[in-house]
């Protein structure tokens, strides 16, 4: 499959880093997997764009089944989200969604609450300490 040859090239490339410092390398990590035809996209998330509060204000549950045997939460693969639709896919088909079965609550627009106030804070000491720990492994 075409993942597992992405996944191949990725794990290859991080195996041949010997140190990685924070969640942002792993991003050029990726990026520089592969060489040809281009490299693989990558979009680093801050924290302003997480949410709080989605799926209370449209519906109760994102399962996509209601009886027993039916689909659960865990064997969802894909969600696709709209204004007016929550969809579903159970595998990684993109010609392959369902609408959830939950009814959607009709809602005026909803300005979101940030999930986060604002970046994590580090502490001096801890940024003291990383930094010398840097010189060191590059002497």
């Amino acid at each position: 499959m075409e993942v597992d040859s992405m996944h191949a090239l990725i794990e290859k490339q991080i195996n041949q880093v010997k140190t990685v410092y924070s969640p942002r390398e792993y991003s050029l990590i990726i990026q520089t997997a592969r060489h040809s035809p281009r490299g693989y996209h990558t979009t680093v998330l801050q924290f302003d764009d997480f949410k709080c509060g989605f799926l209370d204000t449209y519906v109760t549950s994102i399962r996509p089944g209601k009886r027993a045997r039916d689909p659960v939460v865990t064997q969802i693969r894909m969600l696709y989200y709209s204004s007016d639709t929550i969809k579903y896919s159970l595998t990684f088909n993109q010609e392959d969604f369902h609408a959830i079965p939950q009814r959607i609550r009709p809602n005026p627009v909803v300005e979101f609450s940030p999930m986060f106030e604002s970046r994590l804070a580090y502490f001096k000491a801890q940024i003291q300490r990383f930094t010398r720990s840097e010189t060191s492994n590059s002497t």
